[in-house]
């Protein structure tokens, strides 16, 4: 079993948010570095998953600095305005 497998394990069978959110952390942090050694032919799909990953802790409105920096450098210029306003909203409702 894969690291990520054990990760992945744990966040979908705990009931302890903290728990998950800190495996959901150390899961995209470990795919973000993992992605940067791969083959190209698997930096797509891994990218993509890493997105995802990131995405979800985005509109979870977690503050995770590594998701939030990859949700803006990686997203598609149609999206970017999209991810523009949620950042803004949240933003706006911490003051």
């Amino acid at each position: 079993m894969q690291l990520e497998e054990i990760y992945e394990n744990i966040i979908n069978w705990t009931n302890d948010d903290a728990v998950r959110r800190t495996y959901e952390e150390k899961l995209l942090k470990r795919g973000y570095l993992k992605q940067g050694v791969l083959p190209m032919n698997q930096k797509k799909e891994t990218r993509d998953k890493i997105f995802e990953w990131a995405k979800g802790l985005v509109i979870l409105k977690h503050p995770y600095e590594l998701a939030w920096m990859i949700v803006i450098e990686w997203a598609d210029v149609a999206d970017l305005g999209m991810w523009m306003k949620l950042i803004l909203a949240i933003h706006s409702n911490h003051h």
